[in-house]
C-alpha cells in the first residue's frame, strides 16, 4: 500500500524593524509631506509593500492618508503614527 500525502507551506518575512522618514515636518496649510516607512526583516531584508496602518492624533490640524501622506489643515501640531503589527513609530507634524 502506498499513501501519499501533500501540504502547502505559505513562508512570509516577519517584520523586525521599521523606519519612519522624516520624523519631523513643517507643513504649510493645504499643502502635503509624504511619510515613507521602510520595513526589513530579522535578517535586515526589506518587506515590499508592507501594510501600514496610519493615524494622526489631531485630524484637525493634520490629516494623513492610508499611503502616509499628511495634509496641513490648521495651524498647530499633530503626531502621525504609523502601525505594523508591534512596531510603531511617530512623526511630529507642524502647521
Amino acid at each position: 500500500t502506498t499513501i501519499s500525502t501533500q501540504a502547502t507551506v505559505t513562508v512570509t518575512q516577519a517584520p523586525a524593524t521599521m523606519t519612519l522618514t522624516p520624523t519631523t515636518a513643517t507643513v504649510v496649510r493645504g499643502a502635503t509631506q509624504a511619510l515613507t516607512v521602510a520595513v526589513a526583516d530579522a535578517r535586515g531584508a526589506a518587506i515590499p509593500s508592507p501594510t501600514i496602518a496610519w493615524t494622526t492624533s489631531a485630524a484637525s490640524i493634520a490629516t494623513v492618508s492610508t499611503a502616509g501622506v499628511v495634509t496641513g489643515v490648521a495651524v498647530g501640531s499633530a503626531t502621525v503614527t504609523a502601525t505594523l503589527g508591534t512596531l510603531v513609530r511617530t512623526a511630529a507634524i507642524t502647521v
